[in-house]
């Protein structure tokens, strides 16, 4: 990331999806003292495929000051809906954060999401796809379910952030961004 370009969390409050680049790294707010992180690595025409890192700070600049942000651990990798998240702002705040202009993605040759009713697999720009069998598509998003091949709002990240880091969600919930109830609702939902 020799060309890190750092905007900071208060530079950009709205992107365009036309300005939304490969390399884009992003933060999210998931309560009022918790942001998430990830980067952009395709747009597609679902939206852009990213991946979500595992790291959670109580300051979306904070990632600058204590990660080696260019090789994160990844949590997951997923579609999102890029024109709720970042333009519209529909849900929660979604902003890019840092611009890298060198960003090459190491995912270009591998299939990152799952299209049950196509049954098919694509790579993250959908560039590339290849055939695969319902009950392969199903087994596949079952075992992974951000492969799912559908762009998420930011409800939809809450509850896979539920399933890989429910150390995140301690009771009793308060200031997730109006967002309690439908995570005491999930949370209920994975006890069963």
């Amino acid at each position: 990331m020799n060309n890190l370009k750092i905007l900071g969390w208060n530079k950009k409050p709205k992107t365009l999806y036309r300005y939304i680049k490969e390399g884009d790294i992003f933060a999210f707010q998931i309560k009022i003292d918790l942001f998430g992180f990830g980067r952009i690595l395709a747009k597609n025409p679902l939206g852009v495929a990213a991946e979500i890192f595992d790291i959670f700070q109580p300051h979306p600049d904070d990632l600058f000051k204590n990660y080696d942000y260019d090789k994160p651990s990844i949590l997951f990798i997923t579609i999102l809906d890029a024109h709720s998240l970042f333009q519209e702002k529909l849900d929660t705040e979604w902003r890019i954060i840092a611009k890298d202009t060198d960003y090459d993605n190491p995912y270009a040759d591998i299939y990152t999401s799952v299209n049950p009713i196509m049954k098919i697999m694509h790579n993250p720009d959908f560039s590339k796809k290849i055939e695969i069998t319902k009950e392969e598509a199903v087994s596949t998003i079952k075992q992974f379910p951000w492969k799912d091949e559908f762009p998420r709002h930011h409800y939809h990240i809450l509850e896979l952030l539920i399933k890989c880091k429910p150390e995140l969600f301690t009771l009793p919930l308060l200031n997730f961004m109006g967002f309690e109830k439908f995570i005491l609702d999930t949370l209920s939902k994975y006890k069963k």
